[in-house]
């Protein structure tokens, strides 16, 4: 029964409809492209976004490109650099406006979120508290079937 839930995961999660897409934040780490907004997106687990030592709260926006369904945000740490975030939310851009979706608190190695499923171009992740700067190394949204939602 695991091993046919395993396939059924799978299958459900994987069209990252993230990958690759632009991603864009007001601040990273000295600017440097080793830091870049994009990284969270690029599917390489080595590469990862993070703020200036002092900045606790920040935002990124992924650009879909087009309107797309989606109704899970998938969001990673890394977590050898330890867990710092405490709160942040996550919002949908619809009829000319940021609509809020989902809030959680830590994040870790590895968090799934679920909320409605919304048709977006654009989707922001907001760090509204952190311990120490952020560091976030992956970023995936997924249009998973309403099996899914109960």
């Amino acid at each position: 029964r695991l091993r046919e839930f395993r396939k059924v995961l799978d299958k459900e999660l994987a069209e990252n409809l993230a990958a690759g897409k632009k991603v864009t934040a007001a601040t990273w780490r000295g600017q440097s492209n080793k830091f870049n907004p994009e990284n969270v997106t690029d599917g390489d687990e080595t590469t990862y976004w993070c703020t200036d030592d002092e900045v606790l709260q920040a935002s990124l926006v992924i650009d879909l490109g087009q309107p797309v369904p989606v109704n899970r945000f998938l969001v990673q740490e890394v977590i050898r650099l330890g867990q710092r975030v405490q709160r942040f939310s996550i919002e949908v851009f619809v009829d000319g406006e940021w609509k809020p979706v989902a809030t959680g608190t830590t994040i870790g190695a590895k968090r799934i979120l679920r909320f409605p499923l919304v048709t977006t171009g654009k989707i922001r992740f907001n760090i509204l508290e952190s311990k120490a700067c952020p560091v976030i190394s992956n970023i995936e949204l997924f249009d998973t079937p309403e099996l899914w939602t109960r």
